[in-house]
């Protein structure tokens, strides 16, 4: 008799009659559909896996994937990207972007291939914890597909969780059980109303020159030029000035891009997984590989205003280079493990901007905070932490500066500003996930965004 469970792309009922192939095809849709582990019973599954999507995929991964998703379901995003590392082998900065990624999405990249997490209802068992039955459905999505819906927020609105609930959000709830006493709740402030200033929107959803399918990084050289890279795909696209469209070259299309960086001379930085590779800007002609400076890979950078780069090295030191990637002789070696502050988790770097001045400003996001470093490396202060309210963030991914020293962090639908001293100025509105910034010497602000980058007017 055959078992029934739905497809998770259109809901179709799907009626698994073998019990020798663990993936079949949804004959409503046309999606290839991970059949549910409690119905398969063949076990060399991996096998099979292979010949579907490829050696590099595995049926363990497929698995530690529906593990991803339960981990963010339940608010807990630091085990979901522990997991996704552990499973991929991966940096912190590339398995967070995973993770945010299908938070935000419910979509993986996986050997090149667009990978859809659908969540079932989840029930509950004893104690009333929710029980993680999880479906992982892996559909290969070709340019142009309509992105499935959101599904993680759908089984958040089930469990009765959010994937951005707090701690202190859930021992409020708990204490609303008959028997306890409810703490009294602390207001938050309410941001300032800031009027979003004038910008400029380029690109649409697509695959031809000045058209992006998913944005995530930009960088502008000294002389305007734009850069875009998206995160998978390995396509930089360099626009002039006017953010017309100018040309565009290839890197390792295996690999997404995590981070983008130019210097005044037109000079490249991209990193993609554990390293950096430098191009010219013009024709992409490739330059080298930045060296590891201590044995460790580099999985970050930015250029500095003098053209000396500051990078991050694995697995927390924060070093200076030459453009060509050698080490500055008597540069002062940073190694956030060794500081002494109050953080959740270890210190860690995501996202590095200097000033004009040599301050060095250092996204964590996974504590949620930014770090601020002295021209001779030396620790001065941190701010941010996890939250909603002005000076506050949820899940920040992009920084930048302005000629004026002031700060831009940028998350989901806020971009926030702050003074050289960490204190809260205003924010700006935004319509959409600020993935990637940058400021050029105009103190114009552009920002990458999935399938467009924006152009903001600042005031001076």
């Amino acid at each position: 008799m055959p078992e029934t469970f739905s497809c998770p792309s259109c809901s179709a009922p799907l009626d698994y009659k073998s019990q020798h192939e663990p993936i079949i095809e949804c004959s409503f849709c046309g999606s290839k559909v991970i059949v549910p582990a409690e119905l398969q019973r063949r076990p060399d599954k991996q096998a099979v896996f292979a010949s579907s999507f490829g050696s590099e995929v595995t049926g363990q991964q497929i698995d530690a994937i529906g593990e991803i998703a339960a981990q963010l379901a339940a608010g807990r995003k630091i085990e979901a990207i522990k997991v996704y590392r552990e499973t991929f082998g991966v940096g912190l900065k590339e398995a967070k972007d995973a993770v945010e990624t299908l938070q935000e999405t419910g979509m993986l990249t996986m050997s090149g291939q667009r990978v859809n997490v659908a969540l079932p209802p989840a029930s509950t068992g004893s104690g009333g914890r929710a029980i993680g039955c999880i479906i992982a459905a892996v559909v290969v999505f070709i340019v142009g597909v309509t992105v499935l819906p959101l599904l993680i927020p759908a089984l958040a609105v089930i469990v009765g969780l959010s994937a951005a609930d707090s701690a202190a959000e859930l021992v409020e709830r708990a204490a609303q059980e008959p028997g306890l006493a409810r703490p009294t709740p602390t207001p938050r402030p309410t941001p300032t109303p800031t009027p979003t200033p004038a910008y400029t929107r380029f690109g649409r959803e697509g695959i031809a020159p000045g058209q992006f399918t998913d944005a995530r990084r930009i960088a502008i050289d000294g002389d305007g030029y734009i850069y875009v890279g998206e995160w998978g795909g390995g396509r930089i696209q360099r626009f002039d000035p006017s953010g017309s469209f100018d040309s565009f070259w290839q890197v390792d299309p295996d690999r997404p891009v995590t981070g983008l960086a130019a210097n005044r001379e037109g000079v490249v930085y991209v990193v993609q997984a554990t390293g950096v590779s430098r191009f010219t800007g013009a024709g992409g002609e490739a330059l080298g590989d930045l060296p590891a400076v201590a044995g460790d890979h580099i999985d970050g950078v930015a250029v500095a205003p003098d053209g000396q780069l500051v990078a991050v090295q694995w697995p927390g030191q924060i070093v200076r280079l030459d453009p060509q990637g050698n080490p500055v002789s008597g540069a002062a070696v940073i190694d956030l493990r060794e500081l002494d502050i109050d953080t959740t988790f270890p210190p860690g770097a995501d996202v590095l901007a200097v000033d004009g001045l040599g301050y060095l400003y250092i996204l964590d996001s996974t504590n949620q905070i930014v770090m601020k470093f002295g021209p001779e490396g030396q620790y001065l202060d941190k701010f941010g932490g996890q939250g909603e309210g002005p000076g506050q963030f949820r899940s920040p991914d992009s920084l930048a500066i302005d000629t004026q020293g002031r700060i831009y962090v940028g998350e989901s639908r806020r971009i926030q500003i702050f003074d050289r001293d960490g204190n809260y100025l205003a924010e700006i509105p935004f319509d959409g996930l600020a993935f990637g910034m940058a400021i050029n010497d105009q103190d114009e602000l552009y920002v990458a965004s999935r399938t467009e980058f924006l152009k903001f007017e600042l005031k001076r």
